[in-house]
Order: C-alpha cells, then sequence, then structure tokens
C-alpha cells in the first residue's frame, strides 16, 4: 500500500501560542513543523533529528553559541561532516526532555534566531 503524499503547509505561531499548546499538551515540540511555524529552514530529514539550516559555518557556530548561553545545549555541524555552505544545528527530543524543557528550548531558538538575522 503506497502512502499519500501531502503537502504541509505552517502556519506561522508565536512563541506564546506554541507555550500555550505545550502545557495543554497536544503538540509535538522542537520537531520540523514548529520549528518551521517560527520560520526556520529545517531542510530534509527522515530521522528524529530535526536540522535547522543555518549555511555558513561561523553562522552555525555563533547560533551554537548563543543557544549555550540561553541554557540550551547544541552543536554547530559544518564542514566536513556536511557539505560546504549546508552548516546546521541538529535538534533531537529525548524522553529525557520535560515540557518545559521543550518550551525553554524553543524559546531560545526563537530569541537567538531573531537576534542573529535568521528568523523575523
Amino acid at each position: 500500500m503506497a502512502l499519500e503524499k501531502k503537502k504541509i503547509t505552517a502556519k506561522k505561531r508565536t512563541v506564546a501560542e506554541i507555550n500555550e499548546k505545550i502545557r495543554k499538551g497536544d503538540v509535538q515540540v522542537l520537531t520540523a513543523e514548529e520549528m518551521k511555524k517560527l520560520g526556520f529552514d529545517t531542510g530534509v530529514s527522515t530521522t528524529p533529528i530535526t536540522p535547522i539550516m543555518l549555511g555558513e559555518a561561523p553562522l552555525a557556530q555563533e547560533f551554537s553559541h548563543e543557544l549555550f548561553e540561553e541554557g540550551v545545549f547544541a552543536m554547530a555541524i559544518g564542514y566536513p561532516t556536511v557539505p560546504q555552505g549546508k552548516a546546521r544545528i541538529r535538534v533531537m527530543i529525548s524522553a529525557a526532555h520535560e515540557r518545559d524543557d521543550l518550551g525553554k528550548g524553543l524559546d531560545a531558538f526563537a530569541k537567538v534566531g531573531k537576534k542573529l538575522g535568521v528568523i523575523q
């Protein structure tokens, strides 16, 4: 049986709207869908890892550093691990994350993304 492909269009949401849904427990947070709604390019992934595509390695390194300053550990991945110009931050949720952790992570990504001009 073939799976039908559906085009998904994500309505942009504010961090507050997403955090409210987290509190209600009716969304998976920090997934490609939620990151897209904030305006991030999540590339293409068929694994539990959601890439946040940033392009150049210096930007990915700065993004990683800024996230760390916000209390979120996320390594920058650049060349030669990925092709030049395809640097990224990789996000993966684990069973150890609490709902509050996910909300804080989402807030940190939004704050850093805006600060560095990755999202509006």
